[in-house]
């Protein structure tokens, strides 16, 4: 408890790790603005952070500066909403107040990555949108000869959008603003102390076996109470297409501690070592993820290791609803990522993403835009992770795995030509695989 309190004492002082570039709005006129982070900035680090869900039709929230005395901030929530302004510099007044802002600043500028502060106090981040990806903000094939999976998706990919690759992290721009990693930071993530602050649960240690069935597989993560879905599909994901490698990186040092190989924000390797005590319910359920027989494994050990990793980097305040993309990397040193938004593409077209990008070692998940659609005997579900697989059924044109693994199918569903209901309604992200397919 000592080094936790020395801990969180030494993050009230720390700065964020990236530079920083000047910018004024006038360079800033035409161009969309896309909120993807959200939070309050005090003593140099973010409380309460949040990001927006990228996975919608439409952007949550969009800020263009139409011309030099106008701003339109589109919410797709609750509507669009005009305001007019007058630029000074890296400051614009707003005529009148918009959601208590009188005024806005830019704080400071990273490339693609616009931080700025209002008059509300709350800091954002914004990103520009790149329409024309370039060769290194796309995820890498590592059998691919020649391009972005030997060139089989280039007339799909004007329909690709939210790149997070950036160029100060290869572990993209979601890590930019983190803390910087410092030993006081490396020794608590290799210390046993633990991060689980889960005041409705309590802790209890278990017996674990890390690989029931031998190697991992997908059957073993199974998604209990805890609001993190999406990282559990990631982790359905690697362990469908990359056993091995999760077998590298997670080490038993003895019955109640486990050390897991990580990257930190800059994308150098780290220690993450966890122990054997899981939250569980007041009733004796388990939290985190578990296996078919309701025991903590490997999955739980990674899921935890996420927790402890965010409670040090604060790139997110909580691993519940942290989506994907933010997660993938602390494993792969890779953020490489990009989604097709619902409605997009054809069924024929968005199973030609899946599975091409599958065969080429891609990472797959996504979701619904739609709640209670009858697919293969299951019902979609909204704001819940899917794992993305190569057909598992004779017939199919690909197949998606509810993290829940429900019933006797592992909460596989099967997506056939008699779908093409489903397909407007579906989002994926694919994500560069990294040091998993190395």
């Amino acid at each position: 408890m000592k080094l936790m309190f020395l801990l969180l004492l030494y993050l009230l002082m720390l700065p964020f790790q990236v530079a920083s570039q000047t910018c004024e709005w006038s360079e800033l006129i035409g161009k969309d603005l896309v909120l993807y982070r959200y939070g309050r900035l005090k003593d140099g680090i973010f409380t309460d952070y949040r990001f927006t869900n990228p996975a919608g039709a439409e952007p949550v929230e969009t800020l263009t500066l139409t011309d030099s005395t106008h701003f339109e901030w589109k919410y797709s929530l609750s509507g669009d909403f005009k305001r007019e302004i007058e630029l000074k510099g890296t400051k614009i007044d707003l005529y009148p107040p918009f959601w208590n802002n009188r005024y806005i600043f830019i704080v400071q500028r990273n490339d693609n990555v616009i931080m700025t502060e209002g008059h509300d106090g709350i800091t954002r981040l914004f990103f520009i949108p790149d329409p024309k990806p370039t060769p290194e903000s796309l995820p890498v094939c590592y059998n691919s000869k020649k391009g972005f999976c030997d060139g089989k998706l280039d007339d799909l990919m004007p329909t690709f959008t939210d790149f997070t690759y950036h160029s100060a992290t290869p572990l993209g721009r979601h890590f930019l603003y983190v803390l910087k990693s410092e030993d006081v930071m490396k020794q608590w993530l290799e210390s046993t102390e633990e991060s689980l602050t889960l005041t409705s649960a309590n802790i209890k240690p278990f017996d674990v076996t890390l690989f029931p069935n031998g190697e991992p597989v997908m059957a073993d993560v199974n998604h209990k109470s805890l609001n993190d879905c999406n990282t559990l599909s990631v982790l359905a994901n690697l362990a469908f297409q990359y056993p091995q490698f999760i077998k590298s990186i997670i080490h038993q040092e003895s019955p109640e501690s486990f050390r897991v190989d990580m990257f930190d924000p800059m994308g150098n390797p780290i220690t993450v070592r966890v122990g054997n005590r899981f939250p569980v319910t007041y009733e004796g359920e388990p939290v985190l993820c578990v296996g078919k027989d309701n025991q903590p494994n490997w999955s739980t050990i990674m899921e935890k290791a996420v927790m402890k990793w965010i409670k040090v980097y604060q790139h997110v305040s909580t691993i519940e609803g942290c989506n994907s993309e933010w997660v993938a990397p602390m494993f792969t040193g890779d953020g490489r990522s990009f989604c097709v938004k619902p409605g997009r593409l054809s069924g024929k077209d968005l199973a030609r993403v899946i599975t091409t990008c599958l065969e080429y070692g891609m990472i797959v998940n996504g979701g619904f835009s739609q709640e209670g659609v009858a697919l293969d005997g299951l019902k979609t579900r909204t704001y819940h992770g899917y794992t993305f697989l190569p057909p598992q059924k004779s017939g199919s044109l690909y197949s998606i795995r509810d993290i829940d693994g429900t019933g006797d199918t592992d909460g596989i569903m099967n997506v056939t030509t008699n779908d093409e209901a489903v397909a407007p309604l579906i989002n994926i992200r694919i994500i560069s695989p990294g040091a998993a397919a190395k």
